[in-house]
């Protein structure tokens, strides 16, 4: 029996099992090490990035406990660590892996349709769904902002980011800095670093918007989760 616990009440919520290795679905050699949710209103459909180097898209019948893969992605040659859904087209989505390579793909014909030249710990894409950002910590010092139409680096934002989240809506990037425990708000629009949020005092090292972008989350080897109001 799979249960997930509800943080207030302590009451045991239904959990459906989609389990690659012991439970129904049984894929050897296949550790599960990203996932992400489809964003269009209403949709059981998830993905999951594998060690496998593929990526399976999962339709999912919640009601039922049980789900089928109805496609499984493959093209890059390393295990898939990170999975992000589009925002404004939900069968787009980029995976990236540890062959140094992060792929767009479209899931209703499992065709990829871009490949980036980089290995990222972090993807957000813009709310258009024509830009990506990366981040990949020590192993790229700054943040990558991609032109997906020209397969371009526009942008570099930051130093050593280990997380750079997109707002959902509006103009502004968030890059979270690990050595200057430090969050810059780097503006789209204006093309500039418009605020520098500093109260964490160890490596800042994952930041997260709300969906209605009022609020950023980030977190700290400090042990603190701080939540700003950056936008009035």
């Amino acid at each position: 029996m799979h249960s997930c616990w509800q943080q207030m009440t302590g009451k045991a919520l239904p959990c459906t099992a989609l389990t690659t290795g012991r439970g129904w679905m049984f894929l050897p050699g296949c550790g599960v090490c990203g996932i992400g949710w489809c964003p269009a209103a209403g949709s059981a459909q998830l993905a999951s990035g594998h060690g496998d180097s593929k990526v399976r898209v999962w339709a999912l019948d919640v009601a039922g406990r049980t789900g089928a893969v109805i496609s499984a992605l493959a093209g890059h040659e390393g295990g898939v660590s990170r999975i992000a859904y589009c925002p404004s087209h939900p069968h787009t989505l980029a995976s990236s892996a540890n062959d140094d390579t992060t792929r767009v793909w479209d899931t209703r014909s499992g065709q990829c349709t871009a490949v980036l030249r980089c290995c990222a710990d972090s993807l957000s894409w813009s709310p258009c769904g024509t830009q990506l950002v990366s981040a990949s910590g020590p192993a790229e010092e700054a943040a990558l902002v991609w032109d997906l139409r020209t397969r371009a680096v526009t942008h570099r934002l930051g130093s050593h980011a280990d997380s750079a989240a997109w707002a959902p809506a509006g103009d502004l990037v968030a890059v979270a800095e690990r050595y200057t425990h430090t969050v810059q708000l780097w503006c789209t629009r204006q093309q500039q670093v418009v605020a520098r949020l500093k109260l964490h005092t160890d490596w800042t090292l994952a930041c997260a918007w709300s969906p209605d972008a009022r609020y950023l989350a980030t977190g700290s080897d400090d042990a603190e989760v701080r939540v700003w109001a950056p936008v009035k």
